[in-house]
């Protein structure tokens, strides 16, 4: 049995753009991957600040001892003062959905497929976002990275809206730092949809 340290180690597969920011978007496919015990595995759009511990993000969500990912949405200002995962129903293996985050001077957005689930009060965070990040994410090295090497998942229409309020439709992502060799993608320089995949699965 494999002994498991008691934080996440938080590997991700996906891309960046640092800009201030009022919003990010994509739209992702969803997949059913395995997961290791007390793990998880996650594809989302999201802001932050650079540093994950401050975040707004959504998309579709697989955890232990969950038998099929669900929609969600989480916020944080910190490592301690955190939404938790607000789930919204069942997410369909190979469905590709709309995700969206958007803020304003009252708050921030979360939709699904132009349907709004949640929000949260401006007054509540304490940051703003400087980057926007589409991405698969796992808790555990031995979690299956969202995609397969014969079934990627598929991250296109990825948009931010920048400070005046306009939707940039080709924004240049860079690839998110991880150390787990088997995330593979195709993200190049000037990508704005790209495919991530598990190179073990």
């Amino acid at each position: 049995m494999q002994i498991k340290p008691a934080y996440a180690e938080s590997h991700f597969d996906g891309g960046y753009v640092s800009a201030s920011n009022l919003g990010v978007a994509a739209t992702i496919e969803t997949q059913n991957p395995y997961i290791d015990s007390g793990g998880s595995s996650s594809a989302w759009v999201g802001n932050t600040t650079g540093d994950s511990a401050y975040k707004y993000t959504q998309g579709w969500y697989k955890d232990d001892p969950m038998t099929s990912p669900a929609y969600f949405y989480e916020w944080s200002n910190s490592l301690t003062d955190w939404s938790g995962v607000k789930y919204i129903g069942p997410a369909a293996n190979g469905s590709n959905n709309d995700f969206e985050v958007t803020w304003d001077s009252t708050g921030a957005y979360f939709s699904i497929n132009n349907i709004s689930y949640g929000s949260v009060l401006r007054s509540q965070l304490t940051w703003s976002p400087a980057q926007v990040q589409v991405t698969g994410e796992t808790k555990w090295s031995t979690d299956e990275s969202p995609g397969s090497t014969s079934n990627h998942v598929s991250m296109g229409k990825t948009f931010y809206k920048d400070t005046s309020g306009n939707w940039i439709s080709s924004p240049i992502f860079y690839v998110l730092y991880t150390n787990l060799t088997t995330q593979k993608n195709t993200i190049g320089s000037g990508a704005s949809s790209w495919d991530i995949w598990d190179s073990r699965y």
